[in-house]
Parts: C-alpha cells; structure tokens; sequence
C-alpha cells in the first residue's frame, strides 16, 4: 500500500471513503462465487440486460419523488426502485429463458428479447430522468444522481447504510446460494441431467436470476450500470483458466475477485481514477494475465 492510498484510508477523510471500499469488498466476495455459474451458463448477457433495464429505477424514484411533492426521496428510495425493477427483469428474462421465445433452445431469438428489455429499461430510465430531474431539485434542493456516475459507479457517494445494506444483501445472495449450491450446480453443468436427478430446473433458473438481479443492484453502485456485468464475467472467466476442479475454480473466482477490487482501487487512489472502470480494468488484466499462464502451461 502506497504513500497516497494509505493517507486516502487512514487520513482525517478515511470515513468518506470506507463505506465505498466494504461495500466493493462484499461485492467482490458474493460476485466471486456466482461469477463461475455466469461463465458457465453464459449468462452474461442477462446480466448486462439486468443492469441496463435497472436505470429506469433510478428514473422511477425520481419520479415517485416528484410525485410526492419530495416526502418521499433519498438513497433509499432510489435502491428500492433499483431493486423492484432489477427483479423484475430477472425474472422476466428468466421466463424467457424457458419459453419457445428464447433460452436454451431459442438461440438467437432468445438474445433478441432479452436485448429488448434491456434498451427499453435504458430508455425509459433516460426519458423519466430528463423529466423528472428538474422538479425533483427544485423540490429538493439538492442535486440528483448524475448520469456519469449512474453509468460508471461512484464508490465515494456510499454512506454507511449503503454499505451495511450491501453487506447483508450480499450475505444473503452467499447464503441462499450456498443452501441450494447442489441444484445450482447440476443446473449450470447440464440442465436435462440436473432434471434426472430430481432438480426442479425451471425454479433453479429462476433463483439464479433473481440471485444475479439482486447482486448487480449492490454492483451498479461500485462500477455502474456499463460495468456491472464485467463485475460477475470477469472472476469467474479467469478462474476457469486457472483450475479444472469446481472447488479450485471457486478459490480462484474469489481471490480474483478480490483482488481485482484491491488493485483497482489503489489505482483509482494512486492515479486519481474513477473507481468503478479502474476496478474493471484490473480484472481485465488479471483476466490476461490467467490467459496467457492457461496458454503457456498448456505448450509446455
């Protein structure tokens, strides 16, 4: 730990920033886990969808304050929406899935819809946050959420309840997962042999996607709706690289992930960066890096 990121951490502003470093920790911990199953079932792209359709949340709390003439605002509102719109495009898109639409067996057709979902959830919370933003301050007085850090995250605006709702939400994801990790497991290696054995596949599925909803609200707040998904793909990508054996996949999902949070943040302090990019950046490299160690173990 260098000079700049010491004083950043352990200096008279240290509390501005610690609510944003526990919770990109505890997202870290949670999406390291999880981050395998979305390699392995490719679903990264219901994760970009998810994270995309979870902006119209932010222009529905906008105006749900609008509407209530501001008795109703605050952070909490705006992650409520985030949450209410996040699981119902989870749960959407879980359903597509599994309807001749798309999924499994749909192939094509099945990304087209979920890429519907995903640009109207954009546009609708583009349009709601143009036209409420302006009354919403005169209400207020104070500013909202500028769309730069809605799209790309902005560790240094989560106070200490954020980071205590971040850490119990994502505590719960690890949980719940954990509990139905058989299920989960037989589902993401081979669905119609998971069905064999007993697994309800159709309600796994939708866990699963509730499961991932949830955790990309807690990752839009670090790294913003563009690099959310990056957030769930890149750990568990590289961690496949590393290991054969789902234990040591599983290891390594978490340590990347964490370690992506770790250097990327002292990056961010270090070279005056936003966070959310620079945390992404780092497991990128992290991700190269797991590549090339694959490639060349395998020539030799």
């Amino acid at each position: 730990m260098t000079v700049r990121t010491f004083e950043y951490l352990f200096g008279p502003t240290a509390s501005v920033f610690w609510p944003g470093v526990i919770a990109a920790l505890s997202v870290s911990l949670a999406a390291g886990l999880l981050s395998p199953l979305v390699v392995v079932r490719r679903l990264a792209f219901v994760g970009q969808g998810v994270s995309h359709a979870a902006f119209a949340g932010l222009g529905l709390a906008l105006v749900v304050t609008w509407a209530t003439g501001g008795a109703v605002a605050g952070t909490g509102l705006t992650s409520a929406m985030l949450m209410v719109v996040s699981l119902g495009a989870g749960g959407m898109m879980a359903r597509l899935s599994s309807s001749p639409l798309g999924g499994n067996r749909g192939g094509s057709s099945g990304d087209t819809a979920i890429g519907v979902v995903m640009v109207a959830g954009m546009a609708i919370g583009y349009l709601l946050t143009r036209l409420a933003a302006g009354p919403v301050r005169e209400l207020t007085g104070r500013t909202p959420p500028d769309l730069e850090s809605v799209m790309f995250g902005s560790v240094v605006s989560v106070s200490w309840p954020d980071a205590w709702l971040t850490i119990v939400v994502c505590a719960a994801v690890t949980l719940i997962a954990w509990w139905h990790r058989r299920a989960i497991v037989l589902w993401a290696i081979d669905e119609e042999g998971a069905e064999a054995f007993g697994v309800r596949t159709s309600r796994v599925r939708l866990l699963a996607m509730l499961l991932l909803s949830v955790l990309v609200v807690m990752a839009v707040r670090v790294a913003g709706v563009v690099l959310a998904t990056a957030v769930l793909v890149l750990p568990g990508a590289a961690a496949l690289r590393c290991s054969r054996q789902f234990s040591g996949v599983l290891i390594w999902s978490v340590a990347l992930s964490v370690g992506a949070v770790v250097a990327g943040g002292i990056a961010a302090f270090e070279l005056d960066l936003p966070p959310g990019p620079a945390i992404v950046l780092a497991g990128v490299v992290l991700w190269i890096l797991a590549a090339s160690a694959a490639r060349l173990s395998a020539r030799s």
